[in-house]
């Protein structure tokens, strides 16, 4: 009720995807169909999912997707396929974690970051088109070396969105390792295409 003091629903979780067509394991400590990102589009509410689609029948093998899910309620979801699948050259398999789609004077964009557990600090990755469909990892650029993101406007007046992600640093009087979270602006120009990171 009030945005401080939250009671986990009996039925959680409320979107149970079908094990037969997607990778899903509720009993593994990090399975697909994580770091939802939940939307309104004027009609409905929109749930992306990091997620894995299963192909060649069960078990089969796998390949890194964004699934999507609707609701007119928040509460009652179902399954309406995949919103992106990785068509890169290479390691397809791949999840694409934490999830941002956003559009922006007619361009659609997805921030995401490629799992990729051969490097440290994975970085945010960037598509756009004028259409969803027209997505592909052939035109994947690199916004930043944080992951995690997350993109909002909160004035509607406002000329850029705020960025926060997390970041990787060492400190070097001992060369530990930490985690920080970044918040910087992110402006898009060439007419709402291209996101520029504003880092002052």
């Amino acid at each position: 009720d009030d945005l401080m003091t939250w009671t986990k629903s009996a039925a959680n979780p409320v979107f149970e995807p079908d094990t037969l067509t997607y990778h899903w394991g509720p009993e593994q400590a990090w399975s697909s169909f994580r770091d939802p990102f939940v939307y309104h589009d004027g009609a409905q509410w929109n749930m992306l999912s990091t997620a894995g689609l299963r192909l060649g029948g069960y078990p089969g093998y796998r390949r890194g997707i964004v699934h999507r899910a609707v609701s007119s309620d928040l509460v009652n979801w179902s399954d309406a396929g995949v919103f992106y699948e990785h068509d890169g050259a290479a390691a397809k398999t791949r999840d694409l974690e934490s999830v941002q789609y956003l559009v922006r004077d007619g361009w659609h964009h997805l921030f995401f970051v490629e799992q990729d557990l051969t490097i440290d600090n994975h970085p945010t990755s960037h598509l756009v088109a004028n259409d969803p469909a027209g997505w592909t990892m052939a035109g994947r650029t690199v916004v930043d070396p944080g992951w995690a993101p997350e993109i909002k406007r909160f004035d509607a007046e406002a000329t850029a969105d705020v960025f926060a992600r997390l970041a990787k640093d060492q400190d070097p009087r001992d060369g530990t390792w930490f985690v920080t979270i970044r918040f910087d602006s992110v402006r898009f120009d060439d007419g709402g295409q291209t996101p520029v990171v504003v880092f002052d």
